[in-house]
């Protein structure tokens, strides 16, 4: 690929050829950061320390290779974007993505409206509606818990109890021990 076009920012492959992690993930970022070792950030909570893990224990595991380059960080997210769709990136097993590029966007929460007024009222309106910053806020919503917590119920501690009985069993290749792995959350217990 040639880099001597003066386009500062890029898409790129990380290929990982180690066996805790899938093998592929694709993002966009400055060319520099590239060029001088970054293989990406990732932020799903399903692969995020393993990602830190590996990157700091394991570094020469990881290869990155620019794709497409770009004049401005929009474009470069949006092709990115278009790579992330066209691969199905989101639901294949051979991809660390776990969520698409949002164009406009910050971790897939689109900022599409441009209107910073907007979006500091929207953040000032959390924070005065989230029960650790407003005292009496906090204080409502601990009498409410402590009378309709569903853990305080035992036919709600039961049910659970036997939906947890009922999930399917996985063997894993790993450890060589029969796992639970919830439908709803795809975790393994």
């Amino acid at each position: 690929m040639d880099l001597s076009n003066n386009e500062p920012f890029c898409t790129y492959l990380t290929v990982y050829s180690g066996n805790k992690l899938p093998i592929f993930y694709i993002g966009s970022s400055n060319i520099n950061k590239v060029l001088n070792g970054y293989h990406g950030t990732v932020t799903s909570s399903v692969y995020k320390n393993v990602w830190k893990q590996e990157l700091k224990e394991n570094p020469q595991l990881f290869s990155t290779k620019i794709l497409t380059t770009h004049k401005t960080r929009k474009e470069a997210t949006e092709k990115e974007n278009v790579f992330h769709l066209s691969l199905g990136v989101v639901k294949s097993s051979l991809y660390i993505n776990m969520a698409n590029a949002v164009p406009n966007g910050i971790f897939g929460v689109s900022m599409k409206d441009n209107n910073p007024g907007k979006r500091s009222k929207h953040r000032k309106m959390m924070r005065t509606n989230n029960p650790n910053s407003n005292p009496e806020a906090k204080k409502r919503l601990s009498k409410r818990m402590s009378v309709k917590n569903p853990m305080n119920n035992p036919l709600h501690i039961e049910s659970m109890r036997q939906a947890k009985l009922n999930l399917p069993k996985i063997y894993c290749i790993c450890c060589q021990k029969n796992k639970q792995i919830c439908k709803i959350t795809s975790k393994i217990y």
